[in-house]
C-alpha cells in the first residue's frame, strides 16, 4: 500500500511544504535551523524534537512507575509546572512522549496479570469512619490475597479504601482490622495535610507494600493516596482513566460517586457494548455497591442498554447484562468477591495473555461466510471489502493493515487471498484492530 506522506492543506500552493518528517529527531534548535525549519513546523510534519536545555519537571522515560518516595518528594514541583504554565506544542510533545512511557512500563509490569478496577468517590461520599470503606477494604484484601491486582484512580475515599485493603494483603486480616480502626483517628480525608499524616503514621506501623495495590491518575492533583506500589502518573486524563477502563481485565466495582466514576461508568459500557456485540471478547462483570446508583438511574440506565444491545447482537450469551450485578455491602462481601474468583477461574484459567481473553472460537473453514450472500448486510460488507482491496492493494510484497468488523474483515480476507493466489503475489496483513488479531490468524491467507 503506498502511503501518501502529505498533510492535507486548505492552501493548495502549501502540500509540497509538509512532507513528512515522520522518524526524524532534530537536537536543539542548532538542527532546526540548518534545514530552514521551525520547531512547530516539525513537530507538525511528525519530527521529534528534542531540547537539551529545556526544563522538564520528571523524566520523559521514567525507569520504573512512580514509588510512594518518588511522590511524596516531587509531586508539588511536577503538579505547579503542568497547572500554572502555558505549554506549547514541544511541551506538549514531551508530555505525550512521558504518557507513553509510563503506559508501557505499567503493560510490562501489570500487562499479565488479574487486574479489578474500582471506580468510587472521594471521602465526601466514602468517609474513612463510614462501614462503606470498611467492606471495601475487606473486599479488596481478600482478592489481592487471591493475587488480584486492585486498581484505582489513586484518589482518597472508595478508592483509597481500596488501595488500603490490597496494600494490606501483606497482612493479616485481623490486622486490616486494626487499621481500619487507627483509620478513624482521621477522618478528615481529603485534605491533604491530613491526609499526609494519616499515611505517615499508617506506614509506621505497617510499612509493607503490595504490588497488588495499583494507581492510575494525573498530575492535576496533589492529594492522591501513598498507598499503591506503584502509580502511573500521566499528564493527559484521558490516559489515566482508558488506563484503568481498557485493562481491568477482570472487571469493575462501581462505589458511590460522583461525576467522574458514571463518566468512568460510560467507558467502561462502550468497551463491554463493542467488545461483548462484536464477538471478539467476553463481558466482563460490573459491580454496582448498594442500591446508589439505582436511585440516580445509572445503574437501570446501563441495564437497559445492556439488554437492547443484547437484543441485536450477533453473541447475545456474551451480552454484559449477564455480568452485570447490584449488591449489597456488608452482608454480601463473599458473594462479591465469588463473582471474581469464578470469572477468573472460568476465563484465565492458564493465566492472563496481556490483559485480553478471546472468547472468538477458531474459524471453521465449512462454517465461513456464504461466497454470494443474500442478507442486505452481508453484501454490503463484501461490497465493502472488495472496493477497499482494489483501491489499496495494488502491488507484490504489500504490508497491508487489515481491521473491520467481524463480516467484513472476512470478506477482505477473502478479497486479498484472491488477488494473491491470482497474480502469485505475497501480501503481508498485519491486523489493526483487535478483531484483526483474533480472526487473522484462523482464516488462510499467503503470507500472514
Amino acid at each position: 500500500m503506498e502511503i501518501n506522506n502529505q498533510v492535507p492543506s486548505n492552501d493548495e500552493t502549501s502540500a509540497e511544504n509538509f512532507t513528512s518528517l515522520a522518524g526524524r529527531v532534530y537536537l536543539g534548535e542548532r538542527e532546526l535551523q540548518a534545514e530552514d525549519l521551525t520547531k512547530g513546523e516539525a513537530i507538525l510534519r511528525g519530527a521529534v524534537v528534542v531540547e537539551p536545555e529545556r526544563y522538564f519537571p520528571t523524566r520523559i522515560g521514567p525507569k520504573e512507575l512512580y514509588t510512594k518516595a518518588w511522590i511524596e518528594k516531587n509531586t508539588v514541583k511536577v503538579q505547579e509546572w503542568y497547572t500554572q504554565n502555558q505549554h506549547d506544542a514541544y511541551d506538549i510533545e514531551m508530555m505525550a512522549l512521558h504518557d507513553g512511557a509510563v503506559k508501557e512500563l505499567f503493560l510490562r509490569l501489570y500487562g499479565s496479570k488479574k487486574i479489578i478496577g474500582v471506580m468510587g468517590g472521594t471521602s465526601e461520599y466514602i468517609p474513612r469512619t463510614s462501614e462503606n470503606y470498611k467492606n471495601i477494604a475487606r473486599i479488596c484484601r481478600t482478592l489481592a490475597v487471591d493475587d488480584f491486582v486492585i486498581a484505582t484512580g489513586g484518589g482518597d475515599g472508595a478508592m483509597e479504601a481500596a488501595n488500603l485493603g490490597a496494600k494490606f494483603s501483606r497482612y493479616s486480616a485481623e490486622q486490616l482490622e486494626e487499621a481500619l480502626t487507627f483509620a478513624e483517628q482521621y477522618p478528615a480525608g481529603g485534605t491533604e495535610p491530613e491526609d499526609v499524616k494519616f499515611y505517615k503514621a499508617l506506614f509506621d506501623k505497617w510499612p509493607k507494600q503490595s504490588l497488588n495495590s495499583f494507581a492510575s491518575s494525573t498530575w492535576t492533583y496533589t492529594d492522591n493516596n501513598w498507598l499503591c506500589r506503584y502509580q502511573a502518573r500521566f499528564f493527559s486524563d484521558a490516559v489515566a482513566e482508558f488506563l484503568l477502563v481498557d485493562n481491568s481485565n477482570c472487571g469493575l466495582i462501581f462505589a458511590p460517586g460522583g461525576p467522574g466514576t458514571r463518566f468512568e461508568c460510560g467507558l467502561w459500557m462502550q468497551n463491554q457494548a463493542y467488545a461483548a456485540g462484536s464477538g471478539t471478547d467476553f463481558a466482563k462483570p460490573s459491580v454496582f455497591l448498594n442500591t446508589y446508583y439505582a436511585l440516580d438511574s445509572l445503574y437501570p440506565s446501563e441495564m437497559n442498554f445492556a439488554l437492547r444491545d443484547r437484543a441485536k447482537s450477533q453473541y447475545p450469551e456474551n451480552s454484559y447484562c449477564n455480568s452485570t450485578y447490584m449488591i449489597e455491602l456488608g452482608k454480601e462481601n463473599q458473594h462479591i468477591v465469588d463473582i471474581f474468583t469464578q470469572f477468573a477461574n472460568r476465563y484465565y484459567p492458564n493465566g492472563v495473555s496481556n490483559g485480553i481473553a478471546p472468547i472468538v472460537p477458531k474459524v471453521d473453514p465449512t462454517q465461513r461466510l456464504p461466497i454470494n450472500p443474500t442478507q442486505p448486510a452481508l453484501v454490503k460488507a463484501q461490497q465493502a471489502a472488495k472496493s477497499a482491496v482494489a483501491a489499496y492493494v495494488t502491488k507484490n510484497h504489500m504490508t497491508v493493515g487489515i481491521g473491520s468488523s467481524a463480516d467484513t474483515l472476512e470478506y477482505v480476507v477473502a478479497e486479498v487471498a484472491l488477488l494473491a493466489e491470482a497474480n502469485d503475489w505475497t501480501i503481508h496483513c498485519v491486523p489493526a484492530t483487535q478483531g484483526g488479531k483474533l480472526l487473522l490468524p484462523n482464516m488462510p491467507l499467503p503470507g500472514y
